[in-house]
């Protein structure tokens, strides 16, 4: 018996030990997981740390129309805004042949406030990789993607073209979802870790190219790294210089997974309305 005490005593200690080691070296992931909400993309943009800056060149030269320049009748408008309302939205801005027809806003946004768009982000890259493009840092959406990961360049991961990926047709495999409740899920890890990259660089093979579409946020990661390594710029750098300024938007900011690291392309420009 007294050997199975301190047998117990001696788990218990090393359990201690390596838990607290396991606290230290991962603080940032614990923080972000502990104070998640059940799906992160709901939570506020203030809690989403470290973040990286999208410079912009504000220039709100949009005004809003008057009374007799309005072009949508005002009972479309107030359908429009009471729609809106009903699904809790923050903020809503109808445009029409260069005039702001209808600003609205709600729970006290405002044209400064800060939202996250979430999947709009991946329409945003797909731009910015058309700029690539047609500025000759990558050759051709029919260039296999492995030709700009180099770790993919001669793995079954990197024979999906960019055009197939582009499609979310590459046949990667799917990040678990359940990090909402299982702290070391791969899912809970991209979301709430250090490493973005990484995670995605390990990701396996399950299809072959551009047989099946399937939703897959990874794909679009992938698409944000050619851009990098096609570019030799900082995702957030490039979409300054070859967008966010050009059309005259306010400064905005993404999603770091450490201080100085990489962003999560796939999601959350944070910007205004």
């Amino acid at each position: 018996m007294r050997s199975l005490v301190k047998y117990a005593a001696w788990t218990m200690g090393g359990l201690l030990i390596l838990g607290t080691v396991f606290a230290l070296s991962e603080r940032q992931f614990l923080t972000r997981y502990m104070t998640r909400a059940s799906d992160p993309l709901v939570m506020p943009v203030s809690w989403f740390s470290p973040k990286e800056p999208v410079r912009g060149d504000q220039k709100d030269d949009l005004r809003l129309a008057k009374e007799a320049e309005r072009s949508v009748p005002n009972t479309v408008l107030s359908e429009i805004a009471a729609f809106a309302e009903e699904q809790n939205s923050q903020g809503l801005i109808v445009i029409h042949d260069g005039l702001i027809q209808l600003e609205a806003y709600w729970d006290g946004a405002d044209r400064s406030t800060l939202f996250n768009p979430q999947s709009m982000s991946k329409t945003v890259l797909a731009m910015i990789m058309g700029i690539a493009i047609n500025e000759g840092h990558i050759a051709s959406l029919d260039d296999p993607v492995g030709k700009y990961i180099e770790e993919w360049s001669d793995r079954p991961q990197g024979t999906a073209t960019i055009r197939q990926t582009l499609w979310m047709a590459a046949g990667l495999e799917q990040m678990s979802s359940s990090y909402a409740i299982e702290l070391f899920s791969r899912g809970a890890w991209y979301n709430f870790g250090d490493d973005f990259e990484g995670m995605i660089l390990d990701l396996r093979q399950v299809s072959p190219p551009g047989t099946k579409f399937e939703y897959n946020n990874e794909e679009n990661n992938v698409l944000g790294m050619v851009i990098e390594r096609a570019t030799s710029q900082r995702y957030a750098d490039y979409l300054s210089e070859k967008l966010w300024q050009p059309l005259g938007l306010a400064d905005a900011s993404m999603y770091l997974d450490r201080e100085g690291g990489a962003v999560m392309k796939s999601c959350c420009i944070f910007s205004r309305p």
